[in-house]
């Protein structure tokens, strides 16, 4: 898996952003759509629209809790464990994502990448927390499967394969599911793999692309950790976690020292204000209320 991992990027990263990686990425979110209607249709169609609608709503009421939330009269280490690791893992991957979707997104507005980054990101996460547990709880709840000896006896995978067996045509659906996380895994690493690629490319124009050598480099590089991390210790996260955390606490001082540099940027791209579209599609510079008093002098 993890040779599959390291190389199969490698290869879509050969073939360019838009013939290998774009392809990939938009037949792999076609599949997970496919894969969610498949859950919703033939597992408990109600019980899911019923618990997912109720689960929105504790979000939205503990959220600040939630956020804040580090348990320190149980110690049970949850938030440390999973808040605080994933918080990290994501920091460490906002700087070469950033400069991905920054690379794939030419002539896309600041608008238009927020929300499709931020949006459709956060909504995809929402789709998926929605279904999936819905479908575990009503098998647990139901007795169809004990879940929980499932996990304690084989793992986090015997879960997985003991929740998609109890679907028609489970076996199908164990498969589907596989290449999907597989290639979500992949489309993932070839963009830290070309941002890396591309930083460290010497001089880069905005339409050049790094080095097929240096990519190679990059992705065949973080194999080999993945491996060592793997090896390290083969049933556990805490490797993972510790790394993580350790990595991305100081970037996070990296995170804000490019938010303050973003809006300096922009301040010194447009002096005047950012552009504001107009219904006829042109771009004007500068406050309305500016134009409008020098159009009515």
């Amino acid at each position: 898996m993890l040779a599959l991992w390291t190389f199969i990027p490698l290869a879509a990263l050969i073939f360019g952003l838009q013939r290998g990686v774009a392809k990939l990425s938009d037949w792999n979110v076609r599949g997970f759509i496919l894969l969610l209607v498949l859950l919703v249709v033939l597992g408990p169609t109600w019980f899911i629209f019923n618990h997912s609608l109720d689960s929105l709503g504790l979000m939205i009421q503990n959220y600040i809790y939630m956020g804040t939330y580090t348990d320190p009269i149980n110690n049970s280490g949850f938030p440390q464990a999973w808040t605080i690791f994933y918080m990290s893992w994501w920091a460490v991957y906002a700087l070469p994502f950033g400069l991905f979707i920054a690379k794939i997104s030419k002539g896309r507005t600041i608008r238009q990448m927020v929300l499709g980054g931020m949006g459709a990101g956060s909504l995809g996460c929402w789709l998926f927390y929605m279904v999936l547990p819905s479908f575990g709880i009503d098998l647990q709840l139901s007795g169809e499967v004990d879940l929980y000896t499932s996990l304690n006896e084989k793992g986090r995978g015997g879960v997985v394969i003991d929740l998609f067996q109890n679907l028609p045509g489970g076996t199908f659906i164990i498969a589907l599911f596989t290449i999907l996380v597989l290639v979500a895994y992949i489309t993932g690493h070839c963009s830290v793999g070309y941002s890396l690629a591309a930083a460290c490319e010497n001089r880069i124009k905005g339409d050049e692309e790094p080095q097929k050598w240096n990519v190679a480099f990059w992705l065949i590089l973080a194999g080999a950790v993945s491996l060592g991390l793997y090896l390290v210790n083969p049933e556990a996260l805490t490797p993972l976690q510790t790394v993580s955390i350790l990595f991305g606490f100081p970037v996070c001082f990296a995170i804000l020292a490019l938010v303050l540099s973003f809006f300096k940027q922009l301040k010194k791209d447009f002096p005047d204000g950012l552009p504001i579209p107009q219904h006829s599609g042109e771009k004007i510079y500068g406050k309305p209320e500016e134009e409008e008093e020098l159009v009515g002098e």
